[in-house]
């Protein structure tokens, strides 16, 4: 009970890193059966196969997995064990590469998230007292079989990886305190070895009374864990503001093509289940949000949360990375129309008493302590020709000058910026940016969908934003090139009035898919090989 983001145990499951729990038994496995498959030769499929489902669940128990398995490459044998190595690792690459080339050629399109984590007692929070009488066993069995038995070298040889990856996750994007959990496992996991002291007449006994006192141990020293996943498996229909939630979500109902809506972020959400319950509005109502789960997967991340800081006293600002602002809903309102949203909820009594007196925003629901208030001049619309012409700015960090200078200042969100190349007018500084006039009275009938964006426009030929993310899977059926558009939208010059775009698949991404072809013909054929082989 020590913390619930750091992963891998209880808490952090209910928190949500069930994946990386998922990930991380499988690693117990996979390194189990790694030694077992070098020392006898064998498993080199199996091994393959579970590091490949280790890597797909979860990052970071994979990088701790394939960091420890360097203990082999310290041996006599190493010639053997780096060629059974090699062979496993190339046969996972292969059954991943539909995943992981389209992630490595395409990371520059994520937000890293990295928080560097303050301990407020160093001790308490790595060795909580429930881990004292596991560490004082594996203590002892350190001292006594570390010369003597190699499985207790290997199993605290991932200590030292875990610890270098902690050093390095803030260049690597990822949070540093992750690997902590793998350092207490692999310290804890010692204690197993106090067994072999005792006789093989009284292991039974022995295995008995030790989970007996284990048990009782644990029961002992757990707080609130048992509330907690009482909380998460009774529901949201078992709280008391089911009621309000439901009647929220049946009031927004809509599809991916509706505006979107945002929605203050307080402490007070956590009565509804949870305090990123309105995370499931595209389940629940069908229209889209700003804020999602996956926040490292997107570049439109750091805007999101710097306009939630417009609206929200209270905002989370979850990447220290990228700065938020002050609490300012006449500022919300241009980026709220920037990102079609329709409307907001609310829910402290601050932001209502702002709210209702400002009117750039009009109360249309109220459903228990949450009032709903749409956004009046929002277009509703995800295409839209700009006022201005796009310019091209070209720099060493596009996103981050995109985001503290241009984002910044609502004045310049009518002048859009191209990032890369094209037959775009050049601007050296964001401080110089003059709008180059668009006659943008043009009419756009769009249909949105999942992965399809069509619409109709009486203006091809002229700069056309879409208000969605942009990917470099995003392909438009007529040809046209898509360009990234700040903040993060798709910009696009219709040859035809009308104009299709889809998520397709890259050259990257059909060769991914033909390695991973390759690896699972490769492991049958292997297979098939030996069967005939021992029919023969």
């Amino acid at each position: 009970e020590g913390n619930s983001m750091w992963g891998i145990n209880i808490p952090s499951t209910l928190a949500g890193e069930f994946c990386e729990s998922f990930s991380f038994s499988l690693m117990v496995l996979f390194l189990a059966l790694l030694y077992k498959g070098i020392k006898e030769k064998k498993y080199l499929i199996l091994n393959s196969v579970l590091f490949s489902i280790i890597t797909i669940s979860h990052i970071i128990p994979s990088l701790v997995a394939a960091t420890s398995s360097l203990f082999f490459l310290i041996s006599k044998k190493i010639k053997e064990n780096f060629k059974y190595l090699f062979k496993m690792y190339f046969l996972s690459f292969l059954l991943l590469s539909f995943w992981i080339l389209p992630l490595i050629f395409n990371i520059s399109y994520t937000t890293p998230f990295f928080v560097k984590w303050y301990f407020s007692d160093v001790r308490k929070e790595i060795f909580p007292n429930i881990f004292i009488p596991f560490l004082v066993l594996s203590t002892i069995s350190i001292i006594y079989y570390l010369r003597r038995d190699e499985r207790v070298r290997y199993l605290l040889f991932p200590i030292i990886p875990s610890i270098i990856l902690f050093y390095l996750s803030p260049y690597l994007g990822i949070v540093e305190i992750r690997f902590l959990p793998f350092v207490q496992f692999f310290l804890i996991i010692q204690a197993s070895f106090i067994s072999l002291f005792i006789p093989k007449k009284f292991k039974t006994i022995f295995a008995i009374l030790f989970a007996v006192l284990v048990f009782f141990w644990i029961a002992k020293n757990v707080t609130y864990i048992h509330y907690w996943i009482e909380w998460n498996y009774s529901g949201y229909e078992a709280k008391q503001t089911w009621s309000t939630f439901k009647s929220i979500n049946e009031f927004l109902k809509g599809d991916v093509g509706s505006p979107r809506v945002v929605y203050e972020h307080t402490l007070e959400n956590e009565k509804l289940g949870t305090i990123r319950a309105f995370e499931l509005l595209p389940l629940l109502s069908g229209r889209p949000t700003l804020e999602g789960l996956y926040f490292q997967s997107s570049i439109s991340v750091p805007f999101v949360f710097y306009i939630q800081s417009l609206i929200t006293p209270t905002p989370s600002c979850p990447f220290p990375e990228w700065r938020c602002t002050y609490f300012n809903l006449t500022k919300a309102n241009e980026y709220l129309k920037l990102f079609n949203v329709g409307y907001i909820i609310v829910r402290s009594e601050k932001v209502k008493e702002e709210i209702a007196k400002n009117n750039l925003y009009r109360k249309v629901a109220v459903f228990g302590d949450y009032e709903i208030y749409s956004v009046l001049e929002n277009e509703n619309k995800y295409v839209y020709v700009p006022s201005c012409y796009p310019l091209i700015y070209e720099s060493n960090n596009w996103k981050k000058d995109i985001y503290y200078q241009w984002f910044d200042d609502e004045k310049n969100l009518d002048i859009p910026l191209v990032s890369g190349y094209g037959n775009f007018p050049k601007v050296e500084s964001i401080k110089d940016l003059k709008c180059i006039r668009v006659d943008n009275n043009c009419t756009i009938d769009e249909k949105i969908e999942n992965e399809r964006i069509i619409f109709n426009t009486t203006c091809p030929g002229k700069p056309h934003i879409i208000r969605i993310t942009y990917y470099p899977n995003w392909i438009s059926k007529n040809g046209e090139k898509i360009y990234l558009v700040s903040p993060s939208f798709m910009l696009i010059f219709p040859k035809y009035s009308q104009v299709e775009i889809y998520y397709g698949k890259t050259i990257v991404d059909k060769i991914g898919m033909l390695l991973s072809f390759v690896g699972v013909v490769l492991i049958f054929s292997i297979l098939l090989l030996r069967n005939l082989k021992t029919v023969l």
